[in-house]
């Protein structure tokens, strides 16, 4: 695995909550919440996004002291580009495998990624925006 990678913060934002909506969680606890969710749900099957059409996105296994590795995995040749999500600290830190095979779906795994997050966040009333 290559230890080049590049680093995105998720950077969160409070939603209005309609009346009667449960109760929010904290943003320090959003980006994990929807991971843990996420691999409950889904395991480490591979999932189609259609903001994504080069790629399917699995997690590559369970979560560890509440870091979550996924991969991005190409649907042409079926090469797999590492994703490491930390959240362990706050602000949350997405870390893509820089991959020079990948360069030109680099932005394409990102935005789907934020996508992803902001589907499952919308429920908790937040809105996530990596930054690099």
């Amino acid at each position: 695995m290559s230890n080049d990678y590049l680093f995105y913060r998720c950077h969160l934002e409070r939603r209005t909550a309609n009346d009667g909506e449960p109760g929010l969680f904290a943003a320090t606890e959003v980006v994990q919440a929807i991971c843990d969710a996420g691999f409950q749900r889904n395991g480490t099957s591979m999932r189609s996004y259609p903001s994504s059409p080069h790629c399917f996105y699995k997690y590559a296994k369970p979560p560890k002291q509440v870091m979550y590795k996924m991969w991005a995995v190409k649907k042409t040749d079926r090469t797999p580009l590492n994703i490491l999500i930390d959240t362990r600290i706050h602000p949350c830190f997405v870390m893509i495998e820089k991959n020079p095979d990948w360069q030109d779906l680099v932005g394409e795994v990102t935005d789907t990624l934020e996508r992803m997050i902001n589907d499952e966040a919308e429920q908790y009333n937040w809105h996530v925006k990596l930054q690099p």
